[in-house]
């Protein structure tokens, strides 16, 4: 079971995060007391373990699924991953 997404990040905060760690700032945007709360309840996490949940999928799969057409979308998923670890 899936939790329901309430914020997503940004592509731009994606990046940016995943260079500069910050909990508190992960918190605070996703209106939570804890950066793994705000996270359990990010758009893009959420996609990302959906598309998971049957089992391994192709890392150009998962690009285009959470972010299609978007050139950066392999910097995206990278810093989703990195974040959400």
């Amino acid at each position: 079971h899936l939790d329901t997404a309430s914020w997503q990040l940004t592509g731009e905060q994606l990046l940016h995060h995943a260079s500069s760690p910050s909990d508190d700032e992960l918190a605070r945007l996703g209106g939570a007391a804890t950066a793994a709360e705000a996270l359990h309840v990010e758009h893009s996490i959420i996609e990302l373990k959906s598309a998971l949940s049957d089992g391994p999928r192709d890392v150009r799969e998962l690009q285009d699924r959470l972010w299609p057409g978007d050139p950066a979308a392999p910097e995206k998923l990278d810093a989703l991953v990195q974040i959400g670890s």
